[in-house]
């Protein structure tokens, strides 16, 4: 059962005193966002309602806090930031496609009436992308702003013809997922870095060269080659003096379209290089270009994107963080996107830390702790070698036992023998009265002895059967301990050879006296 839509909710608000720049640190962000109750949205026709299960935090995120993404339709007051997430559809406004979308997984932008931080959001139904069975809520909440991004520069390079791309900020879940995606459509990328670490990383995915711009002298380098490739296209979402630095190091005829402003500084160019060189600034916003295009171009995108949002569209993620704890994730982000997106999950529980136990952690002993110490494969090797061990002191110590037990058989024989050689000789007028009964007495003597025989043995049986420890693992019984039992079982059947001799013995010894008997009589 679907659960039941609150009235109210939680989410957060660009505050009416942000500061007029992108927030840095924890206390920056917890001036610039509050998390407040409101209520939740009604979807209206067409529409969707989502709850919200994941959001993440990009560079447009952190432009539209500021106050600097998009002034034309910058909100009047308060305002739910988050431009895309995932959740799940629990309520519809009317409509076919908005009916259709109801209790299925989704990905989407946001609308009209709010963003993604928040527990509960308004979306048109066409911009529902159903997620597939494999994909995440945490891989899926970055579906849209990203993924598009770079199919748009996949496209926008068909159209200039282009085999080599330059991008600023290459380190970037956008970078990584640019060299990804190009590479597979023979399109080389150039990336920019401002990190030395960051390179050997880039080259491994796909990246045909990287420049460091904290090295001196990284300008020439870059010029010469970007001039010897003949790369005249560049997307840059650093702006600042970067920009201009691009355009003046690229061949005559380049274009650098700027779709960002990390450097927070306006784009600083040379008028000669507009005039003379024929090169152009451009900018790009995905927003315009997604209108531009048809109706059939877009679908074909979206399948594009669930085909492989979680190979090679996919977004790192360096945490997850409560609604709550905004603030220590957001932070977190900006002082290193390079290591993956921060995502907000509106409906996780803040997690408590627990209290440190203040008591005494016991000590392992060597064996322990050598077992703790070793790998997985080591470990299976020292669980056999203790098992064998176990198995083999087991066999041995039941082989002492049957050891002890026929020899206490023999004790038993040799006192019987002595039995019989200690009988008194049975009166002869005993003998010719009950002959008879002499001799039935003998017949019932074998069965009495088979008997209490049957019974030494089933005592003398292997403890070891009772434990199943040797039939449960048959394949572990050192060949050793089997010798043995071999041979033990030879000795423990000559008992039984001795008892039927002396049964014969004493079966004959009546028949002698009876044969005296009638020589007297006679």
């Amino acid at each position: 059962m679907a659960d039941k839509i609150p009235k109210t909710m939680k989410a957060l608000q660009v505050s009416e005193d942000a500061p007029n720049r992108i927030p840095k640190t924890l206390e920056e962000w917890s001036q610039a966002l509050k998390l407040v109750e409101v209520p939740v949205p009604k979807p209206k026709t067409g529409e969707v309602l989502i709850r919200v299960e994941r959001s993440p935090c990009n560079p447009a995120d952190m432009s539209s806090v500021k106050g600097s993404y998009d002034r034309g339709s910058k909100p009047s007051g308060p305002f739910i930031p988050g431009f895309e997430g995932s959740g799940t559809t629990v309520a519809s406004g009317g409509g076919i496609l908005a009916w259709s979308m109801v209790n299925k997984r989704v990905a989407s932008a946001s609308g009209p009436n709010g963003g993604f931080w928040a527990e509960y959001v308004c979306v048109p139904a066409t911009s529902c992308l159903v997620l597939p069975d494999n994909v995440t809520f945490d891989i899926g909440a970055s579906s849209f702003v990203n993924p598009l991004t770079v199919l748009s520069f996949i496209e926008i390079a068909r159209t200039h013809k282009a085999q080599y791309i330059v991008h600023t900020a290459g380190a970037s879940s956008l970078g990584k997922m640019l060299i990804r995606t190009a590479k597979k459509q023979n399109i080389n990328i150039i990336a920019v870095v401002r990190r030395h670490e960051q390179i050997e990383e880039l080259k491994r995915l796909g990246a045909v060269e990287v420049f460091n711009t904290s090295n001196e002298g990284w300008e020439k380098d870059f010029s010469t080659y970007t001039r010897s490739v003949n790369c005249q296209l560049a997307f840059d979402a650093v702006a600042g003096e970067l920009t201009g630095k691009l355009l003046r190091a690229m061949p005559k005829g380049s274009v650098v379209k700027v779709y960002g402003g990390l450097a927070e500084q306006p784009c600083s160019i040379s008028p000669s290089d507009l005039i003379f060189e024929d090169k152009k600034l451009e900018g790009f916003w995905l927003s315009r270009y997604i209108q531009a295009k048809n109706l059939i171009g877009l679908v074909m995108w979206q399948q594009q994107v669930k085909n492989t949002i979680a190979s090679d569209l996919r977004s790192d993620i360096q945490g997850v963080y409560p609604l709550e704890q905004f603030a220590e994730g957001l932070s977190k982000y900006v002082s290193n996107m390079s290591a993956g997106k921060v995502l907000l999950a509106p409906r996780r529980k803040v997690e408590i830390p627990k209290e440190k136990s203040t008591t005494e952690i016991p000590i392992p002993s060597e064996k322990e702790a050598h077992k703790q110490s070793v790998p997985p494969a080591e470990a299976q090797e020292e669980k056999k070698k203790e098992v064998l061990e176990e198995v083999k002191v087991a066999s041995q110590s039941e082989l002492k036992n049957e050891n002890k037990v026929t020899s206490s058989e023999k004790v038993q024989t040799e006192e019987h023998k002595e039995e019989h050689k200690q009988k008194p000789e049975v009166p002869k007028e005993e003998h010719k009265q009950k002959p008879e009964e002499h001799k039935e007495e003998h017949k019932q003597k074998p069965e009495e002895h088979k008997s209490e025989q049957q019974e030494k043995e089933h005592k003398a049986a292997p403890h070891i059967e009772q434990t199943g420890m040797l039939s449960a693992q048959p394949d572990v019984v050192p060949k050793e301990s089997k010798n043995n039992e071999e041979q033990n079982e030879e000795k423990h059947v000559e008992p039984k050879t001795e008892v039927k001799n002396e049964h014969k013995e004493t079966q004959e010894t009546p028949k002698d006296e009876q044969k005296e008997i009638k020589e007297e009589h006679h």
